[in-house]
């Protein structure tokens, strides 16, 4: 092998280094997050603190994806950040909504929120061509209720 072919293999070695430490620090980080709400979060032993609002619950408790912590927001407030198995819930004003999940790329959510509805969103989160990718999906009252009991709550974090 030549001087400048073993330099080459060294600089490809090098490369694939720094990006397999890269991953497991992402994996490790990730893994110290907890779930963070920015917004209040209604009194949960009652179907909504206020009747002319509703109530979003957004649930991550199903992906088998490293628990990259996830941003929520509902068009430009920021709900939270979300882990696996935990979920974020909030009350707000009816009308349309844009539900907003990202990790590296958003996905966006369109919801035509009723006044005094709850509504249960769960994120789906895969790879595709290497890329995480989140997508959120609107289940019903039975199926949202079966996903919170595997979830945990979110840590109030004030607003952001």
């Amino acid at each position: 092998m030549t001087h400048r072919n073993s330099k080459f293999c060294l600089n490809i070695v090098a490369t694939i280094s720094k990006g397999i430490l890269g991953v497991l620090l992402l994996i490790l980080a990730a893994g110290c997050t907890s779930t963070k709400q920015h917004v209040g979060i209604p009194n949960l032993s009652r179907n909504l603190d206020n009747p002319e609002r509703c109530r979003i619950y957004v649930i991550r408790c199903n992906d088998n994806m490293v628990t990259f912590p996830m941003e929520v927001r509902d068009d430009k407030i920021l709900i939270g950040t979300l882990k696996t198995f935990s979920y974020l819930c909030w009350e707000g004003d009816p009308g349309k909504k844009n539900i907003i999940s990202k990790i590296k790329n958003s996905y966006t959510f369109t919801l035509d929120a009723k006044k005094g509805e709850t509504y249960y969103l769960v994120v789906q989160v895969r790879m595709v061509n290497g890329r995480v990718v989140t997508k959120l999906r609107q289940v019903n009252q039975a199926s949202g209720r079966e996903a919170l009991q595997k979830c945990k709550a979110p840590n109030f974090a004030g607003p952001h």
